[in-house]
């Protein structure tokens, strides 16, 4: 799997079956939902901290 690295791909980045962008404030059992559904599939990418209007907001 191709799994990708930095924040600015990760910003721009289209959510697909493989990769899902998150809030920094989701909370820990919405975040099991993603969790799950990648554990059940091919896997994939979780990038917490990117909103969905892509600002990042997870960094100090």
């Amino acid at each position: 799997m191709n799994h990708i690295r930095d924040i600015e791909t990760m910003q721009f980045t289209t959510e697909l079956q493989t990769f899902d962008r998150k809030s920094a404030r989701i909370d820990a059992k919405a975040l099991a939902i993603p969790i799950v559904a990648f554990a059940n599939a091919d896997g994939g990418d979780i990038a917490i901290g990117i909103e969905d209007n892509d600002d990042v907001t997870g960094q100090s």
